[in-house]
């Protein structure tokens, strides 16, 4: 059970880690549209992979828990 939610907060590292470097990419280069792309594809790409771990999460709480959990 403990590997699981380790998995998840992983996760929610990686989506934080996009999601702060996308807000820094677009904060800190505002005159290179290159760099802004960058950025916003990475806050683009925070959101399934939050998904993604959440889902997963739930699926092997369940398969954990059994059929009476």
């Amino acid at each position: 059970m403990l590997s699981n939610e380790r998995t998840f907060l992983a996760y929610v590292r990686t989506t934080l880690t996009l999601l702060i470097g996308g807000v820094g990419l677009i904060n800190f280069f505002e005159g290179d549209l290159a760099v802004r792309v960058l950025g916003i594809s990475f806050i683009v790409a925070s959101v399934p992979v939050f998904l993604l771990g959440s889902y997963k999460f739930i699926n092997k709480r369940k398969e954990i828990r059994g059929p009476t959990g």
